[in-house]
């Protein structure tokens, strides 16, 4: 899991014992602006309000936009980095999103969530 360093100021999120599964979904389930200690963390995918072709495409810019903090500290190779949103088939209101690639020791990595569209 994650650690708060709260000795500093302001709290510092350590990462380093978590997976990169664990990073990726953090990074897609808090909304972004709702962190405390900084507002730039999480996915802007939760501002869609209706699922179109164009919807779609947005939140896959999003999905990259909230994790490209873990290509930045080198921790996913970007070369090697899939995202993918659909629609779900048997809910109009659901984006399924799979995000794939490798680690910057090689290692595969795989994580299937899902966004509810209000």
């Amino acid at each position: 899991m994650y650690k708060i360093d709260i000795t500093k100021y302001p709290p510092e999120m350590k990462f380093d014992e978590a997976s990169i599964i664990d990073d990726i979904y953090l990074s897609l389930k808090i909304k972004r602006g709702s962190y405390i200690f900084d507002k730039d963390f999480g996915c802007r995918i939760y501002e869609i309000d209706k699922i179109t072709k164009y919807s779609i495409n947005l939140a896959k810019d999003y999905v990259y936009e909230a994790i490209k903090w873990l290509i930045d500290e080198g921790r996913i190779v970007e070369d090697t980095l899939s995202i993918i949103v659909e629609r779900n088939a048997l809910n109009n209101s659901r984006l399924d999103i799979v995000v794939s690639g490798k680690t910057i020791d090689k290692t595969s990595f795989s994580i299937e969530t899902f966004v509810v569209i209000i």
